[in-house]
């Protein structure tokens, strides 16, 4: 009897030690992602697959994820190196359309940090002055002309530009064959932009440096055409956008979108590849992370999309007097597909410009190139006897063009891409 007490007691010990052992480490756990200052090292060493893993595990997780994410993807934050009026600055972005591009959208998206990277806003035509003149005398940047341009920017930014001038339709030569091999295609201009901060005590001082790009066409034409895939990701005033981001984040892969050419451009290649990415010259048409000749849109169930607060931020305003309000930014309304050229793939579409629509758009759907040259060519043979002051923009129907189209096409194809990215 006494034997099988001791034994009971012994179990009883060790189920007690085990039970004690268990509590103190559920304890601890809970702790650890209780304090942000501790989770927030564990999360910022994850890959953003891992951390949406482990949101799943429990809600502690989950909600420690979250809150670190708020934190991690705060735009103003990421600005603020740039910029003291952030929210001025995406009020600017609300009403301009201007978008963040480059190296810059990458390290938001990557949370991570390249000391000597500057800033690429990307501008639509007739806006370009506006940006300009907000850098200048807001925010206390300097002008640094390049080679044969003059000294004053407004020179070559006047403010008088007439989009109702323009052509009804352009279709520029999209022929990714005859491109320059380094050539910024669809950028009409480039201004440089420069400041002093005094934040680096051995320097004395560091430069910020803000290059504008004002595009011919729109914003995404040009981002369309970087020369690797890798860095096509947008930051607009309401959301942050990454086209290929399991191909980007998940496999670290990153697929040449211009033809190989001079020195400058194999420079740009070699820098992504000294930071972490496996360049690729083509894929295969059934590869799941560049998807060749599926139409593909901004903000799409293939696009990892962050949700930007907007508190502080001033939409854009009724364009003229006789114009409806759009809050939209344009960007999310374009169109392209992946296809193959002789040594590369490239971005097919069809450029959309009209004296109806105030900015210019992109469609790769044949259907909706067609419905909105329907409607723009209806317009175009009513009498506008308005001023560019009372002219009337039709921007507002570009989303109702997209509906209709959209409902006259199969479902669209099913993806389990958005569950490997959290939006918040």
């Amino acid at each position: 009897m006494a034997g099988v007490s001791l034994k009971s007691r012994g179990d009883n010990f060790a189920v007690d030690l085990i039970a004690r052992n268990i509590f103190k480490a559920v304890n601890r756990f809970e702790e650890m992602f209780s304090r942000a200052p501790v989770y927030d090292v564990i999360f910022s060493a994850l890959s953003q697959r891992s951390i949406l893993h482990s949101s799943q595990t429990c809600r502690l997780v989950c909600g420690a994820a979250q809150q670190y994410q708020r934190r991690a993807f705060s735009i103003h934050r990421h600005l603020f190196r740039f910029f003291d009026d952030t929210p001025g600055f995406r009020s600017l972005q609300a009403r301009t359309g201007t978008l963040i591009s480059g190296s810059n959208a990458l390290q938001f998206f990557d949370r991570t940090f390249y000391p000597e990277s500057d800033l690429d806003l990307y501008v639509h035509p007739g806006h370009v002055r506006e940006v300009l003149d907000w850098l200048v005398k807001t925010e206390h940047y300097e002008f640094i002309p390049r080679p044969r341009q003059p000294d004053d920017y407004r020179r070559l930014a006047p403010d008088n530009w007439d989009g109702t001038q323009r052509p009804t339709l352009v279709q520029p030569d999209n022929d990714p064959l005859d491109m320059e091999p380094y050539a910024m295609k669809g950028v009409k201009g480039v201004y440089t932009f420069s400041k002093a901060t005094g934040s680096i005590p051995s320097d004395g001082e560091e430069k910020l440096v803000v290059q504008v790009m004002e595009t011919k066409t729109n914003p995404l034409e040009a981002i369309l055409n970087f020369h690797l895939s890798c860095v096509m990701n947008i930051i607009a005033f309401d959301a942050a956008y990454s086209l290929y981001p399991r191909a980007t984040f998940c496999e670290r892969s990153a697929l040449q979108m211009r033809e190989p050419g001079d020195g400058e451009h194999a420079l740009a290649m070699a820098k992504y590849s000294i930071r972490g990415w496996t360049l690729l010259s083509k894929v295969l048409p059934t590869n799941k992370l560049f998807k060749p000749y599926k139409m593909r849109s901004v903000g799409d169930s293939f696009t990892w999309t962050i949700p930007l607060d907007i508190t502080g931020v001033q939409l854009r305003p009724a364009l003229t007097p006789n114009s409806k309000i759009f809050t939209w930014d344009p960007v999310v309304h374009n169109s392209w597909k992946l296809k193959y050229g002789r040594t590369k793939m490239y971005a097919d579409y069809r450029p959309v410009v009209s004296t109806r629509f105030r900015y210019n758009y992109l469609a790769t759907d044949e259907d909706l190139f067609k419905a909105m040259s329907a409607f723009l060519t209806a317009q175009v043979l009513l009498f506008s006897p308005a001023e560019k002051d009372n002219w009337t923009w039709w921007d507002y129907i570009v989303p109702m063009c997209r509906e209709q189209v959209v409902k006259s096409h199969d479902p669209v194809e099913a993806t389990t891409d958005a569950l490997y990215f959290m939006s918040i």
